[in-house]
């Protein structure tokens, strides 16, 4: 996005929404999120139950723990509901993110994910982004390592397994858990997806993604719901996700004051949401791109990745 294609979507943006909830993935105290005013009248606001039909032992999450969300919690979700989400949609999205969150050092629920092939393994510890490399044949020469150096993958980064549509529901998800008591009626179709209690055939599911290089310029993450406030063909309820170095632009699908489309109006999403960083960044500019979401079959992503490593040193493990 160029400095002139910011300033417009910021424009757009401020012209044709507001925000109405917003809250950060890791905080000193737990933050809790809750419909019920008293314990007797809770529900899952997911499949509609409470106890004793339903138990509500378990720390829900409300924005997958594997992004780095430590204390954004639900109490709108039921034991049931929680393991069916993590099992049918957010594994799909955390294969499709598991290099991202290697290399971004983001924390998930069995700590910072490792990356690896036959050539190298890339992981974060306490100092750092580690790479190990196997295959020494992709580096200069000992003597020619010099850093600020750029380091270029070796082929490309491919994604474990994943469905693009489970992937995407699982941030459709995150927006009906986000969503406040004044507009989850809006979420009531989309969640009904989302249970299986009604089919919806999608050609294309738009995902807006961003990447901002740097030493995780989002810091600990954060999530934000956004509303229309015009009469526009364009969605009505739109979900910031972002962490590490990355960022997640999706709609809730079917509301009902999106009477006129169904999974949304040509890309779905209008113009990629601003970061909130100077045109100059020093690490270097975002990268935005669409991805559609909407195939329902188990597939393997692939990027060509580049490190500008600012510090390092070569080891022969023959001297360890």
């Amino acid at each position: 996005m160029t400095p002139s294609g910011t300033h417009n979507a910021k424009s757009y943006f401020q012209e044709k929404y507001t925000e109405i909830s917003s809250y950060k993935l890791a905080t000193r105290r737990p933050y809790y999120l809750k419909d019920h005013s008293d314990e007797s009248s809770r529900r899952c606001r997911f499949c509609l139950k409470g106890e004793p039909e339903v138990g509500f032992t378990h720390r829900a999450h409300v924005v997958p723990e594997l992004l780095g969300n430590k204390s954004l919690l639900s109490l709108n979700e039921c034991d049931r509901c929680n393991q069916f989400f993590a099992d049918n949609y957010e594994n799909h999205l955390g294969n499709w993110s598991k290099f991202a969150r290697a290399v971004s050092g983001v924390p998930g629920k069995r700590g910072t994910p490792t990356y690896k092939n036959d050539k190298l393994r890339i992981e974060s510890d306490a100092t750092g982004l580690q790479i190990t490399i196997h295959d020494p044949s992709i580096l200069p020469p000992s003597g020619e390592v010099k850093f600020p150096m750029e380091f270029k993958l070796p082929g490309d980064a491919q994604s474990a397994p994943y469905i693009p549509l489970n992937a995407a529901l699982a941030l459709i998800k995150i927006a009906c858990a986000v969503c406040p008591q004044s507009e989850l009626d809006q979420c009531g179709n989309a969640i009904s997806w989302l249970m299986g209690r009604i089919t919806c055939d999608v050609s294309k599911l738009n995902v807006g993604y961003a990447f901002t290089p740097g030493v995780k310029p989002y810091g600990v993450g954060h999530v934000t719901l956004l509303k229309r406030k015009v009469e526009e063909p364009i969605p009505y309820l739109l979900c910031i996700v972002q962490f590490g170095n990355h960022r997640f632009q999706s709609f809730v699908p079917l509301c009902p004051a999106d009477g006129w489309m169904v999974t949304g109006q040509p890309n779905g999403l209008g113009p990629h949401y601003p970061v909130p960083f100077p045109d100059d960044w020093g690490p270097g500019p975002t990268e935005y791109k669409f991805l559609d979401w909407s195939g329902t079959a188990p597939v393997r992503t692939s990027d060509e990745v580049s490190f500008m490593l600012t510090s390092g040193k070569v080891v022969d493990p023959s001297q360890k």
